[in-house]
């Protein structure tokens, strides 16, 4: 997704987004028409911030809202690539030695595309002493969203 098609998902104009979230006008508009490009932390932060605008404004402000925001938004920062097949040993390694919401994330999604070996009724073995359990955020009454991961 690209801040455009971010920008427009929220309905907002160049001038109320740039208002919003204190990006110079102009800036933004060189951004979207691509006569600049933003650092890849500020184009991920701005696409993030419209998203979590666009998700609040379809469905209220509530705590569940805001997740579910939160674990889009992670789920596709973290998504895995067929070249992280190989790095279990380091993924794992920094979530076990680090637990943050970005890095449990990162090894979920990594079970999730790679570990069925790994899975074990409710949980995901990551080693003798840890196992990871996806938090979920119920949508409707037979739907489920994973929104994050813990240890336990």
């Amino acid at each position: 997704m690209t801040i455009l098609e971010a920008r427009k998902k929220t309905e907002m104009t160049r001038i109320k987004s740039s208002e919003v979230l204190g990006i110079p006008l102009r800036t933004l508009e060189e951004w979207e028409a691509g006569r600049r490009d933003p650092s890849p932390w500020a184009e991920r932060l701005v696409i993030n911030e419209l998203t979590k605008i666009y998700l609040i404004n379809s469905g209220g402000t509530d705590a569940d809202v805001l997740k579910r925001a939160n674990g889009i938004i992670l789920r596709e920062r973290c998504r895995p690539a067929k070249e992280d097949y190989y790095h279990y040993d380091e993924i794992s390694s920094a979530a076990l030695k680090n637990p943050t919401e970005e890095n449990l994330y990162r090894l979920g999604m990594w079970f999730e595309a790679f570990g069925a070996d790994f899975w074990n009724g409710e949980v995901y073995t990551v080693d003798k002493s840890h196992d990871l359990r996806p938090v979920y955020l119920m949508i409707d009454e037979d739907e489920y969203e994973t929104i994050g991961f813990e240890l336990i």
